[in-house]
């Protein structure tokens, strides 16, 4: 696994979260309609309960994997690697943001990306594990 694909994890697991999320709201919804048969009601309700689960182990998971990523960040020898792949993949931030709150060219934040994933990549992902 490449460092790109490797940090992209938490913008997945969190995007995945978030659609769960929307689903609960949506048969919480439903739950609410009155027409709801009481085996309706309750198959729902079943169903509603078990997605929160689903959710809630999903978030501990986002909130496990989101602590290694930033103490491997923290772990790189360039500070400014670290700081932009913190803004990057931790905090989802374009690159045209980053841009502007570091007051860099965007050829040099893209540069910096770069030469970052390299480094993050040769010090924790060299053996293809991860």
């Amino acid at each position: 696994m490449n460092a790109k694909i490797y940090l992209q994890q938490l913008k997945k697991l969190d995007i995945a979260i978030n659609q769960k999320i929307w689903e609960s709201d949506k048969l919480i919804i439903d739950l609410k309609r009155s027409s709801l048969s009481a085996s309706s009601y309750n198959e729902l309700l079943h169903k509603k309960n078990l997605l929160e689960d689903e959710i809630n182990s999903e978030i501990d998971h986002l909130i496990q994997k989101k602590h290694i990523i930033i103490n491997q960040i923290q772990g790189l020898e360039n500070p400014f690697h670290a700081q932009v792949l913190f803004k990057k993949y931790v905090e989802y931030k374009s690159i045209h943001t980053i841009t502007l709150e570091l007051h860099y060219s965007r050829a040099h934040v893209c540069r910096l990306i770069t030469s970052a994933l390299k480094e993050f990549e040769q010090k924790f992902l060299k053996d293809g594990t991860k």
